[in-house]
């Protein structure tokens, strides 16, 4: 009897790595052997003036939602995060969506790439800005605030958003001081320095302060010296050292340089600060840290970096410098003894490597067929995805087959963006219709998420139907969400009125925010008229507030008179406010892509630790 039990459990133990999506048999996908080398056309990478592949734009809207670190801001009962409880079944462990390993924290980081919001609502939106639409000012608006032209109003927003830097509630301060750091503007420079270096304001607005300097982007000597004294200050707290130093890498200026690598080689018990000027050196000398990176991540061992967890994130600043002379030393990283080292070193190649780099791809693809870290493996076929190599198809698609529950989720991501990058009709005839079938047969949320995103990263315009019906059937909030930005990258007009009515939809507000992210890169009007008449009569503040941060997807600056009002009046809850200020910083951003999201760029999400981390939280 103890052998036949034996018996069954190794066959149900088979039965579960063979088939593990949700117990049930794969539909048939296309096999090795189905992309012969020769058959199908490799384009060049994009950015090549030969290649007609348009370039993915790079980072985006800030990383994960959510105000500056250490702010608290009132929040839906369901807790925001993807592992709430379903309607009528089973809660979904929030350990499945919630971990920093899990496939969409690595997409919330990176979607901006992809998404491309501002520039979709910019091409698509030209009606808005020439008057065709409503204005936002006028009926509804507290302060009956009349049209001003762009420049007038732009100023208008800066006035209040510096006003708001003085707000005695911290959270309304804080999300304002980044809204000003995030214009651009060269008269925020004063403030923000007097900010920083103020020992009466809280800690958190200082730090804000400081980064929002290095969000500027101006590089003169006043903001680059104000950001070098305070990480040269051993007697600050790390969190604000962390953030001059970040501040000087989101800078981009080349003179910043000698500061952030001696601070880079420092060495001690705290991370913080030599990991962010690791991350800022990058960003401000390129090419001039692959050297001394290349050696301290794989050179000889009496020159390599011993923290393993430092020797990542010069993984991770070699895969940010933009030059191709770091692959050698990444390559190297993938046979790194420590899994943070491989991990960042396969995010890293999949940002700098092109189809043509052979060797590369051989690298990732054995990593898909030899390794045992589930992570790793999903962050190569990721990788292999970006490059956009036809040789790596077969080996994400049996990835797909046959991994863990958590391979399978990164591999249908990456069979996404392996038909984003490539532009292959052949890739796309043979990936397309299979992701399109599962995600109608599946039933694991979190699965089924994956696939969505790889349907909008395809731009399926055959999967519309199928992604509205789960859009608005599904009682799982998460899988909407995922639902909801694959029909914005699609764009297809089908899309809206379902979308719409998600804007106005009663019950948890990321619905709302969802729906509106999406329908902002479709460039809709109805849904501006919709967030207007919703900010003017609903009497929940924090649901006027959620309306805000919604019309933030949504609005150019010259349009953007209701949220002026709103952070303006004080009569509003400090929640509302905070969210309008928020909402405000995406809309007067100066920079055609989120600035905060040079960060966490093909970063690992799982490797930053405690400031640097909350760091990466700021929208």
């Amino acid at each position: 009897m103890r052998i036949r039990l034996s018996a069954l459990l190794v066959c149900l133990l088979f039965a579960t790595v063979a088939y593990p999506h949700d117990g049930e048999r794969p539909t048939v996908i296309p096999g090795p052997g189905d992309f012969p080398r020769g058959e199908v056309d490799v384009p060049r990478r994009p950015g090549d003036p030969s290649s007609d592949f348009p370039e993915p734009n790079r980072p985006g809207t800030g990383p994960i939602e959510g105000p500056l670190p250490g702010t608290r801001v009132p929040r839906p009962r369901q807790p925001d995060r993807p592992g709430i409880p379903k309607r009528g079944g089973k809660p979904r462990p929030a350990s499945e969506t919630n971990s920093p390993e899990h496939w969409s924290t690595w997409w919330m980081l990176n979607r901006e790439r992809f998404t491309d919001l501002r520039s979709r609502r910019e091409t698509r939106g030209r009606a808005l800005r020439s008057g065709g639409a409503p204005h936002f000012f006028g009926e509804g608006s507290p302060r009956n605030v009349r049209p001003e032209p762009r420049r007038d109003a732009l100023a208008a927003a800066l006035t209040v958003i510096e006003q708001a830097c003085r707000d005695p509630d911290q959270h309304v301060a804080t999300s304002a001081i980044i809204a000003l750091g995030k214009s651009g503007h060269a008269r925020a420079v004063p403030l923000l320095i007097r900010i920083g270096n103020d020992a009466g304001r809280r800690r958190v607005e200082r730090e804000a302060a400081l980064l929002a300097l290095g969000m500027l982007g101006l590089k003169v000597d006043e903001v680059r010296d104000a950001l070098a004294i305070a990480l040269g200050e051993n007697e600050r707290p790390v969190g604000e050292r962390t953030s001059a130093a970040l501040g000087l890498g989101l800078l981009g200026d080349a003179a910043a340089l000698p500061v952030l690598m001696h601070y880079a080689n420092s060495t001690g018990r705290q991370r913080d600060v030599p990991a962010a000027s690791i991350l800022a050196a990058s960003l401000a000398g390129g090419e001039f840290v692959v050297p001394d990176f290349s050696r301290a991540v794989s050179g000889k061992p009496t020159v390599r970096t011993t923290d393993p967890r430092i020797r990542a994130m010069m993984a991770a600043a070699l895969g940010k410098c933009g030059s191709r002379e770091a692959l050698p030393a990444l390559r190297r990283a993938l046979h790194d003894r420590e899994s943070w080292v491989r991990r960042q070193a396969a995010l890293s190649l999949g940002a700098l490597a092109g189809p043509e780099d052979e060797e590369v791809v051989a690298d990732l693809i054995r990593l898909l067929a030899c390794e045992r870290d589930s992570t790793l493996k999903g962050y190569a076929a990721l990788a292999l995805g970006e490059i956009g190599s036809v040789a790596g198809a077969d080996s994400i698609l049996y990835l797909y087959r046959k991994g863990s529950s958590v391979e399978v989720q990164y591999a249908a991501l990456a069979l996404g963006l392996l038909v984003h990058e490539a532009g292959s009709p052949g890739v796309r005839e043979k990936i397309v219709p299979m992701i399109r079938a599962e995600f109608v047969k599946r039933r694991s949320s979190s699965l089924r998420g994956a696939l969505a995103i790889a349907l909008g990263l395809a731009r399926d315009t055959e999967a519309v139907a199928a992604l509205i019906d789960v859009y608005g059937d599904s009682s799982d909030v998460w899988l909407r969400g995922k639902c909801a930005t694959s029909l914005g990258m699609i764009g297809d007009d089908r899309a809206r009125e379902p979308l719409r009515r998600g804007i106005v939809e009663r019950g948890d507000h990321r619905v709302t925010w969802d729906a509106a992210f999406a329908l902002g890169m479709m460039a809709d009007e109805e849904a501006v008229r919709i967030l207007i008449e919703k900010l003017a009569t609903e009497k929940s503040e924090y649901t006027r507030g959620a309306a805000a941060l919604a019309l933030g997807y949504l609005v150019p600056p010259e349009k953007a008179g209701m949220l002026v009002a709103i952070l303006a009046d004080s009569k509003n809850s400090h929640a509302t406010r905070t969210l309008a200020a928020i909402a405000l910083g995406r809309v007067v951003e100066k920079a055609k892509v989120p600035t905060l999201s040079r960060l966490s760029d093909h970063l690992d999400p799982g490797l930053p630790e405690g400031s640097v981390r909350r760091v990466l939280r700021i929208m």
